[in-house]
């Protein structure tokens, strides 16, 4: 026996000699606090009848615990051998139990009850964070500053030594700045577009109007303005293409348009009514078109004005390359999502331009969709208290009518999240909507996820990052 203890004793010593053997013992003993802390806010959440975030926690418990037995219950797994499996008779709660005038209330006892030691679990990382530091494990520092944040997103500790600046109420990590900055930047040196003045084009034809004209790598761009303004929207163009393409994972040098995008910027009501009538054939299509202060067609961007050019090039240049990368989609998550993302980027805005969006969500606290620097601490709060659509919801949506601002900016984050921790895997999710497959199923098939192992790897990537 005392041979025995005297062997685990050596084990622990070498173990504490070695760096790396001994931040994993530290780790996995911070991993089952959080398991266990994820199982008690579960228990409560559960117990108040706030089912869709007892859902949230006891599947966060099953990253950390995979065998975690009352985790399994409640989502409805069953042992099956040595194995779980989904229990097709057990009826899974994703709806809220508690009525909806108590949510707010029973939310805010749950914040006050399990903040505090959120907060205490994440300064447990933030010193298993200094130790890897000071041993000179970097990489294991970052990885333990991240769970921090995720527990705590006002460690200011922890979000300093991985890098994150703050504006305002919008935390940003040093790739997604570093990222923003670039795109930003890229504007001013992107192609112009050369002077091209071909005689009795269309478009002129259509407007009875001399229009300045200039060709660039994948844009034909008319205006009723000067060319300065138009090499301006040229370029924001040419970088929202190139950021697209990027983010779709798709190799930059690829020929994803049949064409040039067809651009036309245009003054008046009655330029705007004259380009719809000479584009468009539907009747219903026409009418619904001149109410609106621009359009967007396979291939072709249309806008009336002088203001927010800009935004709607880019918002409309990447419902074009999703269309042409991934063919006609009857789900429509992934064109808005990219769309908002590099509007975003480039602006801090997004304008909601497609029919039937909302322009507001639904929780209160006066949010509203457009202004994205609220995007990530709104995401991070919906998160915090379950008040997320899911996955499935987002790309089910089958036309822009049914988009609200939640879906919107849950679809935003997937994307956000996709691009940057699954990119390798980016190609092939595009190549299975080009085949026709339902989103969803291309989540499968292309990075090995369904729709609730997506939900959970997003909200981690949320907590450690917005």
């Amino acid at each position: 026996m005392r041979i025995l203890a005297c062997l685990v004793l050596a084990l622990s010593l070498l173990a504490e000699d070695d760096p790396k053997a001994s931040f994993q013992k530290r780790w996995d003993g911070l991993s089952k606090k959080d398991a266990q802390e994820h199982v008690a806010r579960g228990d409560h959440a559960a117990d108040k009848k706030l089912y869709r975030l007892a859902r949230q926690e006891y599947e966060d418990v099953l990253a950390g615990e995979p065998d975690n037995a009352k985790a399994r219950k409640f989502l409805g797994y069953a042992k099956f051998a040595d194995s779980w499996a989904k229990d097709r008779k057990v009826v899974v709660k994703t709806a809220d139990g508690a009525p909806a005038n108590q949510w707010e209330a029973l939310i805010k006892a749950f914040r006050a009850k399990f903040d505090p030691r959120a907060k205490s679990l994440s300064a447990d990382f933030v010193r298993l964070g200094d130790w890897c530091r000071s041993v000179e494990l970097a990489d294991e520092a970052a990885q333990a500053y991240r769970r921090a944040v995720a527990w705590d997103g006002t460690s200011a500790d922890a979000r300093k030594w991985l890098g994150h600046e703050k504006e305002a109420e919008n935390w940003l990590s040093k790739e997604a700045l570093a990222e923003r900055n670039a795109l930003r930047e890229g504007v001013a040196t992107a192609p112009k577009g050369e002077p091209w003045d071909p005689a009795d084009t269309r478009i002129e034809k259509a407007l009875g109007a001399k229009m300045t004209k200039a060709l660039s790598p994948h844009f034909e761009a008319y205006a009723v303005y000067d060319a300065e303004s138009l090499s301006k929207a040229v370029q924001v163009g040419e970088v929202a293409y190139v950021e697209c393409v990027r983010r779709l994972g798709l190799p930059e040098e690829g020929a994803y348009l049949p064409g040039r995008i067809t651009l036309a910027i245009v003054d008046t009501a009655a330029q705007h009514a004259a380009y719809v009538e000479a584009f468009y054939t539907d009747p219903q299509e026409r009418n619904e078109m001149k109410g609106l202060g621009g359009t967007v067609g396979r291939g072709r961007i249309e806008h009336r004005g002088a203001a927010n050019v800009g935004r709607r090039v880019a918002h409309n240049t990447a419902h074009i390359v999703v269309r042409e990368a991934c063919g006609e989609l009857k789900k429509v998550w992934l064109a808005e999502a990219l769309a908002n993302l590099v509007t975003a980027e480039l602006f801090d805005k997004s304008e909601i331009y497609c029919v039937g969006r909302a322009l507001t969500g639904t929780r209160a606290g006066g949010w509203t969709f457009d202004d994205a620097t609220t995007w990530r601490p709104t995401m991070r709060r919906w998160v915090e208290t379950g008040d997320v659509p899911s996955t499935l919801e987002v790309m089910g949506i089958e036309n822009h009518a049914a988009l609200t601002g939640e879906l919107g900016l849950k679809g935003w984050s997937i994307l956000d999240f996709l691009s940057h921790a699954r990119a390798a895997e980016m190609k092939a999710y595009v190549e299975e909507l080009k085949k026709g497959t339902a989103p969803e199923a291309a989540l499968s098939n292309a990075l090995g996820w369904d729709a609730e192992a997506l939900d959970v790897a997003w909200r981690r990537y949320v907590l450690e990052n917005y």
